[in-house]
């Protein structure tokens, strides 16, 4: 089947944001891993807050883990 140029770029756009939303999902399930490791299991609350989170909140959060002193220091150090 032949694909317009429009219906190529919309494939592309599709796989890009699969790729973005893949990484974030990993990032996350990465970062529930640690903290679970290291601070014991997470509330309903933290896990909605990670499932809703941004890149940049998961990669900050992600370098917090490494110096905060409890869970709670993780995420209010940005």
């Amino acid at each position: 089947r032949y694909i317009t140029s429009v219906e190529r770029i919309g494939m592309q756009r599709g796989w890009i944001e699969g790729e973005i939303k893949g990484e974030i999902k990993g990032e996350t399930k990465l970062l529930v891993r640690q903290l679970t490791k290291r601070f014991g299991p997470l509330s309903a609350a933290t896990q909605a807050q990670l499932d809703n989170a941004t890149t940049d909140q998961l990669e900050h959060w992600a370098d917090a883990i490494l110096d905060a002193p409890t869970l709670e220091a993780v995420f209010s150090a940005h």
